[in-house]
């Protein structure tokens, strides 16, 4: 059935919008994106988000610390990390890694903090 309705042979998008965090260093984050993404064909996008703890330790490491003690695992990963482990040899699309308030950010309105916000995000080509 989904084949179809999805032709696997173009361009797809893989969504991992707020699942990498839950996904823990020694599960291998980055070895499973890339698995994902080595089945998908040139062309294809990713778009990626992940938390982070860097513009506020306290607020979303209570969270973390939430999750732990409910016996789910996971990592905040700063920018860098994120932006290795989800978008290494891919085309970023402007403006690349960023927090999630970054990406159309013209809009009306006051604008969040870094620290209300702590995710990252970005979208990128499979070349």
């Amino acid at each position: 059935m989904v084949r179809e309705l999805i032709d696997f042979g173009e361009p797809l998008a893989l969504l991992l919008v707020a699942i990498l965090h839950f996904i823990p260093d020694e599960a291998r984050p980055g070895q499973i994106v890339a698995t994902l993404l080595d089945a998908l064909p040139a062309g294809s996008y990713l778009v990626a988000s992940h938390g982070t703890t860097e513009h506020d330790p306290v607020g979303p490491g209570a969270g973390q610390v939430a999750y732990r003690s409910s016996g789910v695992t996971g990592s905040a990963r700063n920018a860098d990390v994120f932006a290795g482990l989800a978008f290494s040899g891919l085309d970023l699309v402007p403006p690349g890694v960023v927090l999630v308030s970054d990406w159309r950010p013209e809009g009306p309105g006051p604008r969040p903090s870094p620290a209300e916000v702590s995710v990252y995000g970005g979208v990128a080509r499979k070349p």
